[in-house]
């Protein structure tokens, strides 16, 4: 299993397995408007990236981060947009060391420190990020779309 950076390159890979994290998360997803994002992310590095767990050319899991900038972080801090294994990967110590490959990574791109959100039902993913040093924030996360 090699971990590297996504490229354009494996978008067509990608897009499966990004729809079926956000069947999971019961999150509406287009094929068509994960292309455009995706499209952005490689074209603009500046949005974060995401990495792959490559096995022989055949992709097992995906970490996604997004950057952002917040002072009481001291600077540069980003989100762990998503995490995905497949579920016949799922309980092989991948998502484990998928989050170890973005913490370094972003850790290599100046973050000072990474957000994410989990559902409260997903006790499986809650485990691998309490097991990590994440910790619930006492400020629930508000979103508003702008599209």
């Amino acid at each position: 299993m090699i971990f590297r950076r996504a490229t354009e390159a494996d978008i067509a890979a990608i897009l499966p397995l990004m729809t079926r994290f956000n069947e999971e998360e019961a999150i509406a997803f287009t094929a068509e408007k994960g292309q455009r994002g995706l499209e952005q992310l490689f074209h603009n590095h500046g949005c974060g990236f995401m990495l792959v767990a490559d096995d022989e050319g055949e992709l097992s899991a995906y970490a996604l981060v997004a950057f952002g900038f917040d002072i009481e972080f001291g600077g540069r801090d980003a989100f762990l947009a998503e995490l995905f294994v497949r579920e016949d990967q799922r309980g092989t110590g991948l998502g484990k060391s998928m989050l170890e490959v973005a913490e370094q990574s972003a850790r290599d791109e100046g973050v000072h420190a990474i957000h994410l959100v989990v559902r409260n039902e997903n006790e499986r993913a809650k485990g691998l990020y309490v097991k990590a040093g994440y910790v619930a924030d006492p400020r629930p996360l508000m979103t508003k779309s702008l599209d």
